[in-house]
């Protein structure tokens, strides 16, 4: 069991090591992620996935979706936490899906599904347009952008979680408009708490109060590049 996953059951940090061990290996055939270490894994891709725990809602029949997963962060991660929410993971490099369902298959993660998509195409299919209760996203783009993809998943009531850097007050203010026409009101943005194996994080917490506009998101790329409200 590794020091940076404190309170985690024995069964699950198991589990943990495992995945780790399959990031190791796939990372010596391709780039599958730029930590290239046991320790930098365990901290900021386990560790910092896993500050997203003590958030997240209990409930009957819960779903979430990663967006942008890329070797499962924080979705597999979450997934093995919360064995009781089922995760759907999105992600658009085929090589890293097919890593995900590797990771499905050796871990018996009977509650994760990745699928090879741009979130941006997925968020128009009504199979998962406004389907979910939760969504989580790392290291994916700016906010305005990340509100833009991520929201149009939500139900109206559901609540999105994007950990961020420290200083977020800029990237914040500029993501106000996309937030609004997606449905969206920003609950919280404090700091987490410090912990010895992972960097300074700001959780950002959305919560979904109507429904997405129909004509969000945009087509894959222009979020990034032209973001709602400038």
């Amino acid at each position: 069991m590794s020091a940076c996953w404190p309170g985690i059951a024995r069964d699950h940090a198991e589990q943990l090591s495992a995945y780790r061990e399959l990031i190791l290996e796939w990372n010596r055939k391709f780039n599958l992620t730029a930590l290239r270490d046991a320790a930098s894994i365990d901290g900021s891709l386990i560790g910092e996935s896993l500050r997203l725990v003590p958030f997240l809602p209990t409930g009957p029949n819960l779903r979430a979706v990663d967006i942008g997963s890329g070797s499962g962060i924080p979705g597999i991660p979450l997934a093995i936490a919360r064995p009781d929410i089922a995760f759907t993971l999105i992600e658009a490099t085929g090589k890293k899906v097919r890593f995900q369902e590797l990771v499905v298959q050796e871990l018996g993660l009977s509650n994760v599904r990745p699928i090879h998509e741009r979130a941006e195409t997925m968020a128009h299919d009504p199979a998962f347009r406004e389907q979910f209760d939760l969504v989580v996203a790392r290291a994916v783009t700016q906010l305005a952008a990340l509100a833009e993809i991520s929201l149009p998943f939500l139900r109206t009531g559901g609540r999105a979680f994007f950990p961020k850097g420290a200083d977020l007050s800029a990237e914040l203010e500029r993501a106000q408009t996309a937030i609004e026409l997606v449905g969206g009101r920003l609950e919280s943005a404090e700091l987490l708490p410090a912990s010895p194996c992972t960097g300074v994080t700001r959780l950002v917490i959305l919560d979904k109060i109507g429904p997405s506009l129909v004509r969000y998101p945009r087509r894959p790329g222009i979020p990034e590049h032209d973001p709602l409200g400038g």
